[in-house]
């Protein structure tokens, strides 16, 4: 039967901490004469952890068999470390493996009292230990090691009561930061390893060592500077060009490297050889591994040899081969056409401009389709000036041929094209001092066999080029324009430059004529000769018309005022139009029109009648007469009636109105004296002014008659009504008063 112990997490904690605190003080070590009592406390483990119930011991049920084996075995570990005598591991399991797995794997239940019987194994193994372990001997190898070695660093170290627990070897490259590394245990000898440090690393080092008791030991500080012992290494060397010739410089390129933990490339040196001395010259670094240095250019036939030396920051040297090469001459003499260009167009006296050189240097020759023209036995710049008037026009080939001592050849040409035709150039449109005006077509010609191109010209302003040849137009928007002179030019090029020009001054008029037609007025009605007053102003003007219904009448070619009689006898009564238009010569037209009556018939009187007849002393007279116009279009002005009397001599003058009910002009004459004869008549004028008169009439004024019947009678029949009305409101009061009394 299993005691179960109440578990106490603050007690199982202070325990803990205990045992960790007794831990540096104690040294575990084990007495022969405690190795069984161990052994057996540890196998009685043995069986009471084999005993634990699995689903009841453990937290996880799916791992417990597996655990509680692992437990088992962990104890006959303990076990086998006891009986080969090394205590300190026994211990180490116990505390750092055992007592995990118990707590991480066992119930609450059953850990406390396991937990229990391990310390007590745990407190029969230790005894006291105060001496930490004694560093014996430390040493490296190699002694003076290289930037590509690692350093083992040697440590002898021995502790006669716990047992060495761990030795740390700790190094620093220039005292910069301290690196630990384990030492591990070979054949009673510590081992650990420096890694391979870069060249003049200053490296220090020292061993730690702790028993399993925690005491510790330090030992003194050594150190070494890390060499470089290694020449630098050639991969390879090689020139530019392979055959150099007399005037080439020969770029010597060589690969020197060392690895990245070394020295470095301190030096590069070119040594070579001219024929008469050695010449060292440092090379140049280029990049990564590369270095460049020169051989200056050597006469030719000069045997060169050269080799690369290269050292290191530590000294070391390493020579190449011994590479050579002679000079030699392959290089056929430089040639040049300067001018003219491939391919350009060329006319009269042309200056071909050459350039020839070789060292050695013998003849240059200049030809014209295979026939040489020009030579030349000094190298450099030359010119020879070509007329090529003599020549037709045409494609021609220039060839230029240098030849060196060495008979050595080399040639160039190009093509040139001859023209010495001038082009055609040719303004059609407008014509030399056209006036023009709003949007015009300018048409050009120009033509040429080599055709480059046309540029047209407004007053010296370039306005637009044609690269086609033949004919072409512009749209000149003169709208905008001052009115004025002005030129157009066309320049026709070709391609050698040829060129010719057609030139021709126009007159831009964009302003309209003044016109007016003063006289008659707009609706006027005219009869007779009238004078039709105009007047024109156009300092370019070409014509100005005047027509009547279309018809010219009359044309002018100045400006000014001008008068055309116009005869309207001879014209039909009615509405004519009149039309004044002037055209200048840049086509701008601008007219004048008016619309006139024509009248030459004069009015028509007819029905003249005046009442009374006979009139008294004391009455006027009413005259009515009948009035019309001929003319459809026309009307009446006035109507006007004239009389006078036997004791006047004047005639009096009466305007007379029109009826409109009747269509009547009417007009009274004023009572006149007894005895009196009236003359008057009728004169009329429609709106032409034509005039129309009646003959004379006359009437005689008699003496006054009686009272007139018709007033005796209104003056009865106004005296009965008042007769009447006066019975009638007295008969009607006495009524009222009666009925007033009868109401009392």
């Amino acid at each position: 039967m299993i005691r179960r112990i109440a578990y106490n997490p603050y007690f199982t904690a202070s325990l803990l901490i205990l045992i960790l605190t007794l831990s540096f003080i104690y040294l575990p070590i084990v007495a022969s004469e405690n190795s069984e009592e161990i052994i057996s406390k540890l196998k009685k483990l043995q069986e009471d952890v084999s005993g634990l119930p699995l689903d009841e011991a453990f937290e996880n049920i799916h791992s417990a068999e597996g655990q509680r084996k692992a437990l088992a075995n962990k104890i006959k570990a303990v076990v086998n470390q006891i009986e080969a005598g090394n205590p300190g591991g026994a211990l180490n399991k116990l505390e750092n493996d055992l007592k995990n797995a118990i707590e991480g794997w066992v119930t609450e239940e059953y850990e406390v009292s396991l937990i229990e019987k391990v310390n007590e194994i745990i407190d029969l193994i230790k005894v006291e230990d105060t001496t930490p372990p004694n560093i014996m001997s430390v040493s490296r190898t190699p002694e003076t090691p290289n930037y590509d070695e690692d350093v083992t660093v040697i440590a002898q170290v021995e502790d006669e009561e716990s047992g060495v627990d761990s030795v740390i070897l700790s190094y620093s490259s220039n005292m910069v930061d301290w690196i630990n590394l384990t030492m591990n245990l070979e054949d009673d000898i510590y081992l650990g390893e420096i890694p391979a440090q870069p060249y003049n690393a200053n490296v220090s080092y020292k061993v730690h060592a702790s028993d399993i008791a925690g005491n510790s030991a330090v030992s003194d500080t050594y150190s070494y500077l890390v060499i470089d012992s290694y020449p630098p290494l050639i991969s390879w060397v090689e020139r530019s060009p392979i055959s150099p010739n007399y005037n080439d410089t020969v770029l010597v390129t060589a690969s020197a490297s060392e690895p990245e933990e070394a020295s470095g490339i301190n030096l590069v040196i070119l040594s070579y050889f001219d024929g008469d001395s050695w010449t060292n010259t440092t090379m140049t670094f280029k990049e990564e591994t590369i270095y460049e240095g020169s051989i200056p250019k050597l006469p030719y036939g000069t045997t060169v040899e050269y080799t690369v030396y290269v050292s290191d920051n530590a000294e070391n040297w390493v020579v190449s081969s011994t590479y050579s090469y002679v000079v030699g001459d392959e290089y056929p003499p430089t040639v040049r056409i300067d001018k003219p260009n491939s391919g350009s167009y060329v006319r009269d006296t042309v200056e071909i401009s050459i350039f020839a050189y070789d060292d050695e240097f013998k003849i240059a020759e200049l030809s014209v389709n295979d026939t040489i023209v020009k030579s030349w036995t000094s190298r450099g710049e030359h010119t020879y000036d070509w007329d090529t008037t003599t020549y037709i026009d045409g494609v021609y080939v220039l060839n230029l041929t240098a030849y060196d001592k060495a008979d050595n050849m080399f040639s160039v040409e190009i093509t040139v094209t001859v023209d010495n035709t001038i082009p055609v150039a040719e303004i059609r449109q407008p014509l030399e001092d056209a006036y023009i005006n709003g949007v015009f077509d300018i048409v050009v010609y120009g033509n040429d066999t080599n055709f480059l191109q046309m540029d047209l010209y407004i007053s010296n302003n370039f306005v637009e080029t044609w690269t086609t040849s033949d004919e072409q137009a512009y749209i000149w928007d003169t709208s905008e324009l001052l009115d004025g002179s002005y030129a157009i030019k066309l320049i026709v090029s070709d391609k050698a430059e040829n060129s010719d020009e057609s030139y021709i001054t126009v007159i831009v008029d964009n302003a309209l004529p003044t016109v007016r037609i003063d006289d008659p007025d707009e609706g006027s009605y005219l009869t007779g000769i009238v004078d039709i007053k105009v007047f024109i102003h156009e300092d370019n003007l070409e014509k100005a018309e005047l027509t009547i219904n279309g018809v010219e009448v009359v044309s002018w070619t100045l400006t000014g005022e001008h008068v055309f009689k116009w005869n309207t006898i001879t014209y039909a009564e009615g509405v004519y139009f009149i039309r004044l238009h002037a055209l200048d010569k840049a086509g701008n037209i601008r007219g004048k029109t008016i619309n006139v009556i024509v009248d030459n018939a004069s009015p028509i009187i007819e029905g003249v009648t005046w009442t009374p007849k006979e009139p008294s002393t004391d009455e006027q007279v009413t005259v009515n007469v009948k009035v019309t116009d001929p003319q459809p279009n026309g009307g009446i002005q006035n109507v006007t009636l004239r009389y006078r009397n036997t004791t006047i001599e004047d005639w009096q003058t009466i305007p007379m109105s029109l009826n409109v009910t009747s269509g009547n002009w009417t007009a009274t004459i004023p009572a006149q004296s007894a005895k009196t004869t009236i003359r008057f008549y009728i004169e009329a004028f429609d709106d032409a002014g034509n005039r129309a008169a009646t003959d004379e009439y006359e009437y005689d004024v008699i003496a006054p008659a009686g009272i007139p019947l018709a007033w005796i009678a209104a003056i009865i029949l106004l005296i009965l009504a008042a007769t009447a009305a006066a019975i009638y409101f007295g008969r009607k009061r006495r009524e009222e008063k009666q009925d007033v009394s009868s109401r009392a």
